[in-house]
């Protein structure tokens, strides 16, 4: 079992006023220094909703390969922005394998 925390970037893309004030009603709730990685996803935001991120702690079998996971966390993310009716562009994730951290 392997571990990774993946940020998952991207843009709003086309947010209606309606859309605008819910999330800068909630902005407080989408702190970047509140985040955390979880396997829910932390979702944080700038306050003038031009960038996104969301953060997850993703697990995977030893054998699946990198892209394999980042196609995972591409996946959460779109799936939950769907949920959320929230228009976004240009995802793409970083990820950490948290082995890697204790490697020399």
């Amino acid at each position: 079992m392997r571990i990774f925390r993946a940020t998952v970037r991207g843009q709003f893309d086309g947010l209606d006023e309606e859309q605008q004030a819910a999330l800068r009603a909630r902005a407080e709730e989408h702190d970047i220094l509140l985040a955390s990685f979880s396997r829910e996803g932390s979702f944080v935001y700038s306050p003038g909703l031009t960038w996104f991120n969301l953060r997850y702690e993703l697990r995977s079998p030893d054998e699946a390969t990198d892209r394999e996971v980042e196609e995972q966390a591409l996946t959460q993310a779109a799936e939950r922005l769907d949920r959320m009716a929230i228009p976004y562009k240009r995802l793409r994730v970083d990820l950490m394998d948290m082995a890697s951290i204790w490697q020399d």
